[in-house]
């Protein structure tokens, strides 16, 4: 299988990309701020606050893996269209992280001596990490409720809030440091607590920024304070079956982490503060990776909620090329910056030479782990397969990097950049399996249930009514009945949406549906979906592909062939005879002899005589998908896209419903899928049998003002 070659896959990817290494970069910035601060004012106070760090960062790696779950999850709803579950998922993340903040708060209020002796045995470092722990503890309950919230965002494809309140928060933290670490503009000198003061700070302004946020511009979900009031049974058996595997790895790696730092830094003072400085500039590099892993996790499981297992495939082999490219432009980048930022501590030589060495061995491990880490991360986790990381991970760093590094540090007493590299080996012999599984390997799996509505006749549980136009809404003539238009207008006073799914360019379908005014468009067969008069999801083919496809079309079926072409602001055709004549209802649409066309289009519909004419069309764009109308030889081609199915969950989204919640009505071969994926699939009785096979019910036909019947039965007696 191919890369991917729509650069609308590549905008999304790098755009969602940068915008998540960017807040990655910011958030771990506040660290690199307390430490830059920290190591001006004196060494000691820079190693205590290293070592709380340790312990802050085994608690962000369980909120991590409980984050993660959530998006994991949460994205292969979204992928469905259903925004319920998402919200559900989020309360049951939310209940559960605030009881690992409780507990840590605890902890750390009982024996704060005892936990940062566990990484150092200086008593002077013990003194400035416990100061720092007996107000940094507080940011622990506004941490959790900001990281669960961001996380529900995520798997929505909602980034940019996180970076925005990254940048609020480096502000605020930097600006609180400077005044109270040094005692500026009359503030007392408050060294570490200063520190702690500014980061405390910096995380409750944060969190009340993003529940304004979330009250006043998040569209997708619509949360409330009431979804977190309670929780689902069922989904939360769903969620921590992901959450149990992802969990233990993220602290099983939390943990690694920081017997990492412990082993170093019972080696020598030095070894521990070149550790400090060296780690924080890896993991601003670094960030690239984990954006990308990130992102690819989002994209990975919206396509596998969505079903479509050739865009997983084809999402991921693409992204594997993109994650090693990543990888050396990191390993460029760290080498290139690590003199600079080391110029901004006040170091000892011995530490400043030993920090230096420990950075280049970092260029090294970035590549290994800019592949590996998105690999296992994003696309195998991402995936579904939880597991699998979990038992690689326990495999590759508690049974061989571990136990290799103590060796190499306590038995044969090695040098610290020895164990540094015994450290990070994991990085790069773990490519090997993260090739092998996810090019050969199953990993994407469904992790949604499935939610259809009962076969009963009550229209109880529908939010929306979606009819196609031609041979269900609309009878013989191209008009609606007045019988079924009154019945769909009192089901809209019911507070019930109406929608429109057609294969009818937007102009022309608006024409027959003034009058009712759809809440909901789909046009051109999926490649355009308006909500209350908004364009909310455009599938186009380029100008330059559009000509392509007109050449080939002349080529295989003759230079007198007929095409009608939809762009978004007209219709286009090459008929012989003015339909215009015969069907007022193709109105303003607009004759043209297709030589100098190079408009974008949305829908591209060609008579075609054989099958294997159409086939040999669709395949010259890799992204094309091809459907046979049920009526003459015409087909209709379209990116993969532009499908009913796939509007439909655009639409979800907009309208913030569950595809379970629509009631749907067709009557030809391109509604198949859409009665199929929505709650209730209804076949009017003129429509083909492949279509009644797979409906739910079927009605009248729409010559009998079947439609009328149905919802005065089911939603209006």
């Amino acid at each position: 299988m191919h890369m991917i070659r729509d650069r609308k896959f590549y905008r999304s990817f790098f755009s969602m990309v940068v915008v998540l290494i960017l807040q990655n970069i910011i958030t771990l910035s506040v660290n690199l701020a307390d430490n830059i601060m920290l190591g001006a004012y004196s060494e000691p106070a820079l190693a205590g606050v290293a070592a709380v760090n340790q312990i802050q960062f085994v608690y962000q790696q369980i909120l991590l893996g409980i984050g993660e779950a959530v998006v994991i999850l949460g994205t292969q709803y979204f992928g469905k269209g259903e925004m319920g579950p998402v919200k559900r998922i989020s309360s049951i993340a939310l209940h559960f992280a605030l009881a690992v903040a409780a507990g840590l708060f605890l902890a750390v209020c009982l024996w704060p001596d005892m936990l940062v002796a566990a990484f150092t045995p200086d008593p002077q470092i013990i003194e400035q990490g416990v100061s720092y722990l007996t107000i940094i503890r507080y940011t622990y309950l506004f941490f959790a409720v900001t990281q669960i919230l961001l996380a529900t965002l995520r798997s929505t494809g909602t980034v940019r809030i996180a970076l925005g309140l990254s940048v609020w928060s480096l502000a605020v933290n930097c600006c609180i440091n400077y005044t109270l670490i040094y005692g500026h503009f009359g503030a007392p000198r408050l060294g570490v607590m200063g520190a702690a003061i500014g980061t405390l700070t910096a995380r409750v302004s944060e969190l009340l920024l993003l529940l304004f946020y979330i009250a006043k511009k998040e569209k997708h979900l619509g949360l409330r304070l009431a979804n977190y009031l309670h929780t689902d049974r069922s989904l939360r058996r769903d969620y921590f079956k992901v959450l149990l595997p992802v969990l233990v790895g993220s602290i099983l790696w939390g943990m690694n982490n920081a017997v990492q730092n412990s082993i170093l830094g019972h080696m020598s003072t030095s070894a521990i503060a070149a550790n400090s400085v060296a780690s924080t500039m890896f993991l601003l590099v670094k960030s690239m990776a984990v954006g990308a892993s990130s992102t690819a996790s989002v994209f990975i499981g919206r396509a596998v909620g969505e079903g479509n297992q050739g865009k997983v495939k084809q999402y991921a082999r693409t992204m594997q090329v993109l994650f090693l490219a990543i990888g050396a432009v990191s390993s460029v980048v760290l080498f290139l910056v690590r003199i600079p930022i080391l110029s901004l501590y006040q170091l000892e030589p011995e530490t400043m030479e030993l920090a230096d060495t420990f950075l280049l061995i970092l260029c090294v491990i970035i590549i290994g782990m800019s592949y590996q880490m998105p690999t296992n991360l994003g696309i195998v986790r991402g995936g579904g397969d939880t597991r699998y990381v979990m038992i690689m991970d326990f495999i590759s760093i508690w049974c061989i990097v571990l136990p290799l590094s103590y060796v190499m540090a306590f038995v044969l007493n090695a040098s610290p950049i020895v164990v540094l590299w015994c450290l990070n080996l994991d990085q790069i012999f773990k490519c090997v399996p993260a090739f092998l599984k996810c090019n050969f390997g199953h990993w994407a799996k469904k992790l949604t249930r499935e939610n259809r509505a009962d076969a009963s006749e009550s229209g109880s549980n529908c939010r929306l009514l979606l009819f196609d136009l031609d041979g269900t809404l609309l009878r013989d003539d191209k008009t609606i009945s007045q019988a079924v238009l009154r019945a769909v207008k009192d089901c809209r006073e019911k507070g019930i949406l109406i929608g429109i799914a057609t294969s009818r360019g937007e102009q022309i379908a608006m024409s027959f549906i003034e009058e009712l005014r759809p809440d909901v468009l789909i046009a051109s067969g999926g490649a355009v979906v308006k909500y209350h008069g908004q364009y909310v999801y455009r599938a186009e083919f380029t100008g330059e592909e559009t000509k392509r496809m007109i050449a080939v079309a002349r080529e295989i079926c003759g230079m007198d062939c007929e095409i009608t072409i939809d762009t978004l602001d007209s219709h286009y055709w090459n008929y012989r005879i003015d339909p215009k004549e015969q069907d007022p209802s193709w109105g303003e649409s607009i004759y043209t002899d297709y030589r100098d066309f190079e408009k974008p289009s949305l829908k591209m519909c060609v008579e075609i005589f054989e099958e294997e004419q159409a086939k040999r069309l669709a395949g010259l764009l890799e992204e094309c998908d091809c459907v046979r109308f049920s009526d003459g030889y015409w087909y209709k081609f379209t990116r993969k896209t532009a499908t009913k199915e796939y509007a439909i969950r655009e639409a979800c989204r907009a309208c913030g419903i569950r595809t379970e919640e629509i009631t749907a009505f067709g009557d030809d071969y391109a509604d198949m899928g859409m009665l199929a994926l929505c709650g209730r699939g209804i076949a009017m009785g003129n429509a083909v049998d492949a279509v009644k096979e797979k409906a739910d019910l079927v009605i009248g036909s729409n010559e009998e003002d079947g439609i009328a019947v149905y919802l005065r039965q089911n939603f209006l007696s």
